[in-house]
């Protein structure tokens, strides 16, 4: 072998050590949490900037625009509890959709993970099953509309990206464990080309596994 080949083989070796390290999946994330409030960010209140998010996370959702549906799968109808996940959490013909799902993120979350895919729902059923490869999916909100979402690992994280076909609102989600406090780490990343990027961190506890009853 060449010196030039060899150079070429340890060139090629360092690529895919580099990609394999950022997409070294953290397991850890996997499991129930619930939201911890007293630990996560806050939005500004109303007479503050409120950026790309438009108004204090929390309460109950906002009205969607004229002609668009209403949102699906409001917390506390409990419908969809226990069901497999069927979708998104909100829909719209608008980047309102993202906005909604930035503004009001779950009180719990249970996260699922396979080789290939991450299964995330909220506490009323309500979610999607992603694959981890990058490969995008695409629903349609309403109209000719189509919520794009890819999912990846990077650095350990687990690194969520939609945005709605015609818009330039983007919504990025980074779930990342915490080895120092044990906790689930939300960053949400909420970018509309109108307004300055915002983002926030939510903190989620660990709910555990309630204990089996003996036979």
């Amino acid at each position: 072998m060449t010196r030039s080949a060899l150079l070429a083989v340890l060139a090629a070796g360092v690529v895919l050590a580099g990609q394999a390290s950022a997409q070294k999946a953290e397991t850890r994330i996997a499991g129930r949490w619930k939201l911890n409030v007293q630990r996560s960010d806050k939005l500004p209140s109303a007479d503050q900037d409120q950026g790309a998010f438009g108004a204090q996370w929390g309460g109950g959702p906002p009205r969607p625009p004229a002609g668009d549906p209403a949102p699906e799968g409001e917390r506390g109808t409990g419908e969809n509890r226990g069901r497999r996940p069927t979708g998104m959490r909100f829909s719209g013909m608008s980047d309102l959709t993202l906005r909604m799902e930035a503004r009001h993120p779950p009180q719990e979350l249970v996260i699922e993970l396979t080789d290939s895919s991450a299964i995330i729902t909220d506490e009323d059923g309500l979610g999607q099953v992603l694959p981890t490869d990058g490969r995008k999916l695409e629903e349609i909100t309403g109209g000719s509309r189509k919520l794009r979402t890819q999912a990846r690992w990077k650095d350990g994280d687990l690194r969520v990206e939609k945005q709605v076909s015609g818009t330039d609102t983007k919504l990025r989600l980074t779930f990342r464990y915490d080895e120092i406090t044990t906790r689930l780490t939300l960053l949400v990343l909420l970018e509309t080309g109108r307004d300055a990027p915002s983002e926030v961190r939510l903190v989620y506890d660990r709910i555990e596994a309630e204990p089996t009853p003996p036979t």
